[in-house]
């Protein structure tokens, strides 16, 4: 149906949608089955997430438009592109810190596990 009028973008919009659907579905499964989820919480976070997410967009976006991926060799294109990608994930954890995302403790917490040394089972 979205083939036609959105040629490549169609497919790419369904799974969107379909995906979409099965999320409001699932949770709508789990909050009958499990009674309130935190709809609250889930909202304020969600928020959080959202506001975090467009200002990192808006610190990529000014930073493209004061950069040049044209006429510059690829190394150059490479170690840009490097930037900006630092600079989006950069951007996002600090909004997202100051914002008092609760999400990066858990981010933070799976990091952690893994700079600890595995336990040995020495028996001796």
């Amino acid at each position: 149906m979205l083939l036609k009028p959105l040629l490549n973008g169609g497919p790419a919009l369904a799974t969107s949608l379909a995906g979409v659907l099965n999320c409001v579905l699932l949770f709508k499964v789990f909050s009958d089955r499990h009674g309130d989820i935190g709809w609250r919480d889930i909202r304020a976070s969600m928020g959080r997430i959202i506001v975090a997410s467009l200002g990192m967009g808006g610190i990529v976006w000014i930073t493209l438009r004061f950069a040049s991926f044209t006429h510059h060799g690829p190394l150059y294109r490479a170690l840009l592109l490097a930037f900006v990608l630092g600079l989006a994930s950069g951007s996002y954890f600090l909004l997202a810190w100051l914002m008092g995302c609760e999400e990066l403790s858990d981010i933070y917490g799976i990091a952690a596990r893994h700079k600890k040394p595995a336990p040995t089972n020495d028996v001796g």
